[in-house]
């Protein structure tokens, strides 16, 4: 009984041995990767794999590409490059903040990178507790402390 072979296709081999003694080359060109594509995307904030996602090719290609065109890697083209979009998010938050200020903090936060102090957050909670146990001081015993504290004034301006 002969055995057949089970599934799959006969295995051809991608360059043919006789174009290749003959000398011609059986390679793919290089996927072209447009510069001012590149940029446009690059001033959307798009990411380094989102670009070469969009091309087709690896991340390390796209990289290598761009150096061997400007001479700079996709990091720092993306530096120089993505100034307008900072500004344009930066007019959009100060507009924003007119009708949902969560928003444009939490736009701040992720693309300008501000963030909140906790010192000065802890510092304003601080003089606000101070403030309202005053003001509850003031409100329980408002004239015996006021009356303590002229006559202390009044004793400190006869001893001087």
């Amino acid at each position: 009984m002969d055995k057949k072979k089970k599934g799959g296709r006969p295995k051809i081999p991608l360059i043919t041995p006789d174009l290749e003694e003959d000398g011609i080359e059986c390679k793919l060109p290089p996927k072209q990767i447009i510069l001012e594509q590149v940029l446009y995307w690059m001033d959307l904030g798009a990411t380094a794999q989102e670009v070469a996602g969009s091309f087709h090719v690896g991340v390390r290609t796209l990289d290598r590409r761009l150096r061997e065109e400007t001479g700079l890697g996709f990091g720092e083209l993306k530096e120089k490059v993505c100034g307008r979009a900072k500004i344009e998010l930066r007019k959009n938050q100060f507009n924003l903040t007119r009708t949902n200020a969560s928003m444009g903090i939490w736009l701040g936060k992720q693309w300008l990178g501000q963030k909140e102090n906790v010192e000065d957050q802890v510092k304003d909670l601080v003089i606000d507790g101070i403030r309202s146990g005053i003001k509850e001081l003031l409100a329980k015993h408002g004239s015996e402390i006021l009356s303590k504290s002229e006559m202390e004034i009044e004793q400190s301006l006869s001893d001087s």
